[in-house]
């Protein structure tokens, strides 16, 4: 499995030629808590407002909710939705995955991938920094998640 590959061809959202960065500031903030914390879970209602203020902030100029990509990105191979009913995400309503206790983290095998090759996480973090934010975002991205 190409782990870098599959990051760099994330499905993104798109209108009239403009890209929503959704799901690559998903998995950059799911890449800056696996290094905290390799086995931890982002339980949707407590990361919510967080992930929120990053799309706010480096997202479209349009209002947004995370709960779009904390759905859809189990759809790119390379996240995981449970809920407290096991797993699968209930959709992408922000009440539902509030209301079903939804947690989300990397898959299975990409955290396997990281495990096996710890500098794997900095290179991901690069493919999704260069192919979908300016340079000039990098740095204050990087503090950010």
């Amino acid at each position: 499995m190409d782990w870098l590959e599959r990051v760099a061809k994330l499905r993104r959202w798109t209108n009239n030629d403009v890209r929503a960065p959704h799901k690559p500031l998903l998995l950059l903030y799911a890449l800056g808590s696996y290094q905290r914390d390799a086995d931890g879970e982002l339980r949707y209602s407590a990361v919510e407002e967080e992930l929120k203020r990053l799309l706010e902030e480096y997202g479209p100029s349009h209002a947004t909710t995370p709960a779009y990509p904390f759905h859809h990105l189990v759809s790119d191979g390379v996240w995981e939705v449970r809920t407290d009913q096991g797993l699968g995400s209930p959709g992408s309503g922000v009440r539902v995955l509030r209301s079903s206790g939804a947690t989300g983290r990397l898959a299975p095998e990409l955290r396997t991938a990281l495990r096996k090759d710890p500098a794997l996480l900095g290179r991901l973090a690069r493919v999704l920094l260069d192919f979908h934010f300016p340079p000039s975002l990098h740095a204050d991205l990087c503090e950010a998640v």
